[in-house]
């Protein structure tokens, strides 16, 4: 009754989804995990599951605001106490990062934001970019890069995660978003 407990996991399994058995992917099956928090009985805070997209890098933050402390380094993630508490909290995008064997040139980077998840996968050299609609296709089944109609929503995650990339100091170089390149590139693949 007097303790904080945390329930998370740093990854789930793909378990044939996609015909893939790994973690080491930006599939929902594999990056969607459980975060849960359990706070001590005097803490008034009522039980309640939030739809909220919030990461890993959160939890620390989210300790550190529960126990008042104030640490002098600056966090990637913030807190998520006020969500906890029922304030609310604004949408945000959520960033997940794969660095595979770096000597097959295997990377992996996304951004979600909203109901939209873009990926870009580095893999020896090429670049394949994917974006779904996890609210019409939480299955990830219709890479909407090929259909043409969310161009615009494309580049704007592009650019949320090259920002990000960069403020991170992110040692992977990506190459300038070209759309039409990479669909003449592809076309004749079915996608993921």
């Amino acid at each position: 009754d007097d303790a904080l407990i945390i329930f998370t996991s740093d990854h789930g399994e793909m378990l044939g989804s996609h015909a893939l058995f790994q973690k080491m992917c930006m599939y929902e099956e594999s990056v969607r995990i459980p975060l849960s928090f359990k706070f001590p009985k005097g803490e008034q805070i009522q039980p309640a599951t939030y739809a909220s997209e919030v990461s890993n890098v959160d939890v620390l933050p989210t300790i550190c605001d529960y126990l008042d402390l104030n640490p002098k380094q600056v966090f990637e993630g913030q807190s998520l106490m006020s969500l906890i508490r029922g304030r609310g909290e604004e949408e945000r995008p959520i960033y997940i990062q794969y660095d595979g064997n770096g000597s097959y040139s295997n990377f992996q980077r996304s951004v979600v934001k909203g109901r939209y998840k873009l990926i870009v996968d580095r893999f020896e050299g090429q670049t394949y970019y994917e974006l779904y609609n996890l609210s019409t296709d939480p299955q990830e089944m219709n890479n909407l890069v090929f259909s043409g109609d969310e161009d615009e929503k494309i580049h704007e995650l592009h650019e949320l995660l090259m920002k990000h990339m960069k403020k991170t100091n992110d040692e992977l170089i990506l190459k300038p978003l070209h759309l039409d390149q990479f669909r003449a590139n592809y076309a004749s693949i079915p996608a993921k």
